[in-house]
């Protein structure tokens, strides 16, 4: 089972969407795949047509009841061999609820033993922040993907991404791989994107996916109708383009 942290601590990079449709995607490839919704927005879940006021049992509860169960979450998508763990706007306040819990960066790492050998991947949907949700997330992962824009300011915050990868490592002994870095809502016909585009890519070399998410309308299509791209419209420049990305993750390294 590879795990795999969707994560970029600054907000509005296509994060979400790059969860949802390269989850789909995956699954579409016959991968048993498990999407964790781990941002208090719930825009993972929303955008697979599930509405967290309508359950009984959310990460939320994964986290605050130790009782609590990951079958007993768990829920299943309209797109075969994807599944859910859906987030609630409660989350929010797992950072304050969970302050005196010592084993609190563990939650999630223990809580998905009980699944373990049921999925080929299990994608993460972080918040836009690296809090005890985000640490937890990475703890439970083996890879992170980190999407961005290519803009100038995208790259900056890698650095503390990178200072608390470091520090997993060295404090808590778990090494995080850096499957890769994706550019999202690229316009190729911009010549600022295609110069941004190259000092990414010498930043990152290898690490950069060979696949390029561009502008699409039929991706936001696709949110307001609360579908994955490939369901919403199959054949579409969008739906191509996470398919190829999806490739590119399964045969990683």
């Amino acid at each position: 089972m590879r795990s795999i942290s969707i994560i970029n601590q600054k907000g509005g990079i296509g994060k979400t969407t790059t969860a949802i449709n390269l989850s789909a995607c995956l699954a579409e490839l016959g991968q048993r795949v498990l999407l964790i919704d781990m941002d208090s927005q719930a825009n993972a879940s929303i955008g697979l047509n599930v509405d967290p006021e309508d359950l009984d049992k959310t990460v939320y509860d994964l986290f605050m009841d130790e009782k609590t169960r990951v079958s007993d979450v768990l829920c299943r998508t309209m797109i075969d061999n994807l599944d859910l763990l859906p987030a609630h706007m409660d989350l929010a306040g797992c950072e304050v609820l969970l302050a005196g819990n010592a084993s609190r960066p563990y939650i999630l790492r223990n809580a998905l033993k009980e699944i373990n050998g049921n999925y080929d991947f299990v994608l993460i949907d972080c918040p836009p922040s690296l809090g005890v949700l985000s640490l937890n997330s990475l703890l439970a992962s083996s890879d992170i993907i980190i999407p961005t824009e290519a803009k100038y300011y995208a790259v900056k915050g890698f650095d503390m991404l990178n200072k608390m990868i470091k520090t997993i490592d060295q404090q808590l002994g778990h090494k995080i791989n850096i499957m890769g870095v994706l550019i999202t809502m690229f316009e190729k016909r911009t010549s600022l994107h295609r110069i941004l585009y190259n000092e990414i890519k010498q930043t990152f070399g290898d690490k950069l996916f060979a696949t390029l998410i561009p502008k699409n309308i039929t991706l936001s299509e696709a949110e307001l109708y609360r579908e994955p791209v490939i369901k919403y419209a199959a054949n579409s420049p969008g739906a191509l383009n996470y398919r190829h990305l999806a490739i590119e993750v399964l045969f990683h390294d």
